[in-house]
């Protein structure tokens, strides 16, 4: 999923560190982008689960396969299927096909219906018909800026991300 990306590989140690150093500023927020190549339902419960579980807030979102991105060029050894007419969001892959995407996603907007830190966001327009509305979700938190003299971390009142890299 995340090399397909051109991101850093996960490392599960280095990430729980970087919560606990976050944790005392503010709960952290998580990003979880959803419809990456060897994506499956069980994958999508399994990340959003282990972030719950941390204590983490966690947005939850579909793939963009932008035209002149890598993934985009890639889309068909992916087994990508983009929806072109709706921002280019992933609508299902060989390991996630669309019907089972559609069920984890309900799930997932259960949970957070139930009270969970969660944001199931852009589903709507993903999986909705074409004249269906958009609706904008608020931040997720707010607060003072962290400051990192080492750079690893960008900070504002909306948001903190942290490069986990090996």
């Amino acid at each position: 999923g995340l090399v397909a990306l051109s991101r850093p590989r996960f490392v599960r140690e280095r990430f729980e560190r970087a919560l606990a150093w976050v944790r005392p500023a503010r709960t952290p927020t998580v990003d979880v982008m959803t419809g990456v190549p060897g994506d499956t339902p069980d994958k999508i419960r399994s990340r959003v689960d282990y972030l719950l579980r941390l204590g983490c807030r966690v947005a939850v979102f579909p793939l963009l396969a932008l035209p002149g991105t890598e993934i985009w060029q890639r889309r068909q050894e992916y087994g990508l299927e983009v929806d072109e007419r709706r921002f280019h969001l992933v609508r299902s892959l060989r390991t996630l096909p669309e019907d089972a995407y559609r069920r984890v996603v309900e799930e997932l907007e259960g949970i957070a219906a139930g009270g969970a830190p969660l944001e199931v966001a852009g589903y709507n327009i993903l999986f909705d018909p074409l004249e269906g509305s958009v609706a904008r979700p608020e931040p997720l938190a707010t607060g003072p800026a962290v400051a990192d003299p080492a750079g690893a971390i960008a900070a504002s009142d909306q948001q903190v991300t942290i490069w986990v890299r090996d």
